[in-house]
């Protein structure tokens, strides 16, 4: 029988897919492990000559997400995402984002004591959605790596980007604020040495 792991890859397979990232996953700061697998997706992206952007905000990071991506995967304290009209904001891009088709929207979220859901009105996981074919959730798995790794080359091929944010105004007294932008910098600098945001390309093409 599939854990919820394998029935969402399950459901997604072969669907173009873009990895959303939040900093603020990391209420209670980021191990070693889950910080090895983020400089894992950044040399991913340097390999599959993938468009990697950075942004404060969540949302700022909407308009790059590839059109001719179907999945998102949104690793975030909270969930992004709404059942009807709304502004755009930080948590709500997930209804605003435009794409040729909208898939899936899957929400890992850190642990089940904080689940952050942006619609306190319509519960988006228990009705149809105006745009997106399929609204899903799960906790993390122990290892971030069983998410996406060097081992799912079928998968890597199917990325169309991959974007981090810091979300600094969520903070609380234990939000590890130093060592989150820390490490956000140093993925970003990481990152640019190869991708040039503004042009859209790798800076060594």
């Amino acid at each position: 029988m599939f854990g919820r792991l394998e029935t969402l890859k399950k459901l997604t397979e072969g669907a173009p897919i873009y990895l959303s990232i939040d900093m603020d996953f990391w209420q209670g700061g980021i191990t070693a492990k889950d910080a090895g697998w983020l400089f894992d997706l950044v040399d991913i992206a340097e390999e599959y000559a993938l468009p990697i952007d950075f942004e404060e905000e969540h949302h700022h990071l909407m308009p790059k997400i590839p059109k001719n991506t179907q999945v998102i995967w949104n690793i975030d304290a909270h969930d992004d995402i709404i059942g009807s009209t709304y502004e755009l904001t930080d948590g709500t891009w997930g209804y605003h984002v435009e794409l040729e088709r909208h898939h899936s929207f899957i929400w890992v979220y850190p642990d089940s004591t904080y689940m952050g859901i942006c619609d306190s009105e319509i519960n988006v996981y228990r009705t149809k959605h105006p745009k997106w074919q399929y609204v899903k959730r799960m906790r993390r798995p122990q290892s971030l790596f069983e998410l996406m790794s060097w081992s799912e080359i079928d998968r890597l091929k199917l990325l169309t980007g991959i974007g981090i944010c810091l979300s600094p105004k969520y903070q609380t007294a234990n939000y590890p604020q130093v060592v989150n932008t820390a490490m956000y910098e140093e993925l970003k600098s990481r990152a640019h040495s190869f991708y040039s945001p503004e042009k859209g390309e790798e800076t060594n093409a």
